[in-house]
């Protein structure tokens, strides 16, 4: 049995074929490397590797698709193979959320590609008939733009924390925490706390000595990142009564607190 050969449709250099009863659609692997935000070369290594079965341990996941990584008696008219549909899906899927190379432009993808599926399926289940190429090439227009700007915003960040921590080394840890969404997790319940209560909950004693070097520099860390001071709470005196007044900190401020406390465990 010849070969169908399909001529594909370039969306921003993305090339799309679909053939013309609609049955058969996939991409070229440049186009998947794009959409799954890898280089073409990691992308032409996998899916060969998925049609011989060659898996490495970390892509086991995507075994049931062992020898089905291109649609069959199909090519492009350069000769090109065309990474069949469905195992378009699920590469897009295992580089947002499985892989260890994940990133915001494979899960950029999936999603518009889960919200046009949902619409597909709606639509069939009516009855409702639409020009399937047209549709595809309308959501990879649509997709590429958004896509490329997401590119630029990644690139942005990642210039701005690798400058940031090359000179300021203390700042990855906060920028990690940030990354792992912990800041934002933390912001609904934000109850002040002291330095001492800090220390207390981490089950930590530190001496006299100990805890003022810990204080002063907790204040100079707080200040050189916040650019102002610590607020106010108060807490009570020896006596009992609620007249004491000290620097206090909420759930926001501990990777402030972590930075300033290793500092000074590791000065002494």
């Amino acid at each position: 049995m010849s070969d169908i050969i399909l001529t594909p449709t370039v969306v921003d250099e993305i090339e799309i074929y679909v053939s013309d009863d609609g049955k058969i659609s996939g991409l070229s692997i440049s186009g998947l490397a794009r959409l799954c935000g890898v280089n073409q070369s990691t992308m032409s290594k996998l899916v060969n590797n998925l049609e011989t079965g060659m898996l490495s341990s970390t892509t086991k996941c995507l075994e049931p698709l062992c020898g089905k990584a291109f649609t069959p008696c199909v090519t492009g008219v350069n000769g090109a193979k065309i990474v069949d549909h469905r195992t378009v899906a699920r590469i897009v899927r295992f580089y947002a959320y499985e892989s260890t190379a994940a990133n915001d432009i494979a899960k950029h993808s999936f999603d518009k590609f889960s919200e046009i599926g949902i619409d597909k399926w709606l639509k069939q289940s009516t009855g409702f008939k639409e020009d399937n190429t047209s549709q595809l090439v309308d959501l990879m227009k649509q997709m590429y733009g958004e896509l490329q700007e997401l590119k630029v915003v990644t690139n942005k960040y990642a210039n701005i924390k690798t400058t940031t921590i090359s000179i300021y080394p203390g700042l990855d840890y906060i920028n990690t925490e940030i990354e792992d969404g912990y800041l934002l997790e933390s912001a609904s319940d934000n109850k002040s706390f002291t330095a001492v209560e800090y220390l207390s909950s981490k089950g930590i004693t530190l001496d006299r000595s100990a805890k003022q070097s810990f204080c002063l520099m907790l204040s100079a860390t707080y200040k050189s990142i916040k650019q102002t001071d610590p607020i106010k709470v108060k807490r009570k005196d020896k006596k009992g009564n609620l007249t004491q007044v000290v620097n206090g900190f909420t759930e926001d401020d501990i990777p402030i607190l972590d930075i300033a406390l290793k500092k000074m465990l590791n000065s002494r």
